[in-house]
């Protein structure tokens, strides 16, 4: 289930960034310019996700349940293809 929605969620961020770097070349401004943040940082909020689900998956006294990580994971999939809807209209 972790690597479900980890791939869901790299999947709409790549698919983002590929319609962004587009988006940059069409209007000559840098990608920089267009989200007001680096690019990295997109990347890197899957991979803290990835080991949260992991923790709450492996040890009893987890900080947050297995549920509240799944529905974590499926929240930031959402904003992920939000992301990936608001570059390309």
């Amino acid at each position: 289930m972790i690597k479900v929605i980890a791939l869901t969620q790299y999947g709409f961020l790549a698919l983002g960034m590929m319609l962004l770097v587009v988006k940059s070349k069409a209007t000559g401004k840098s990608t920089q310019e267009i989200l007001a943040m680096p690019d990295w940082y997109l990347l890197v909020i899957p991979l803290v996700w990835i080991a949260f689900a992991a923790l709450c998956s492996r040890f009893q006294k987890a900080p947050l349940s297995w549920s509240v990580a799944c529905v974590t994971g499926v929240i930031l999939a959402l904003l992920s293809f939000l992301f990936m809807a608001t570059v390309t209209f």
